[in-house]
């Protein structure tokens, strides 16, 4: 996924952004003009993203709980999301979107927007 390079000021979160493809989909969203969010359980995610100017925390893509806080972060510091993608493995243990309430979740490894549901 190649973010367009009009993308100034638009905000993306990327889960598992601490280290390879992640990484460099996380350096890629802020040099195109995104507002990077990302998350990893190692810290180097949140790292990489205030060394960009963006925000990070640490957390697993397989807890509930720690998504939810990536997405709240996300939009207390920036008021929005554009688009959201993820590189970590293993899926979600519990399959369960962040949406309150939602029963259903996208697959990770699809890199599709999980966030529609939030909507």
């Amino acid at each position: 996924m190649r973010p367009p390079s009009s993308a100034s000021g638009k905000v993306a979160i990327v889960v598992g952004g601490g280290s390879g493809i992640g990484a460099a989909r996380v350096r890629e969203f802020a040099a195109n003009g995104y507002r990077v969010v990302t998350m990893s359980p190692s810290g180097r995610a949140r790292a990489l993203a205030e060394s960009l100017g963006g925000a990070g925390l640490d957390g697993s893509n397989t807890s509930t709980e720690d998504l939810r806080a990536c997405v709240g972060l996300t939009v207390s510091r920036y008021g929005r999301v554009e688009t959201a993608g993820s590189v970590a493995r293993p899926c979600p243990a519990d399959h369960v979107s962040v949406a309150a309430g939602e029963s259903r979740w996208c697959p990770v490894q699809d890199s599709v927007s999980w966030l529609r549901y939030l909507q």
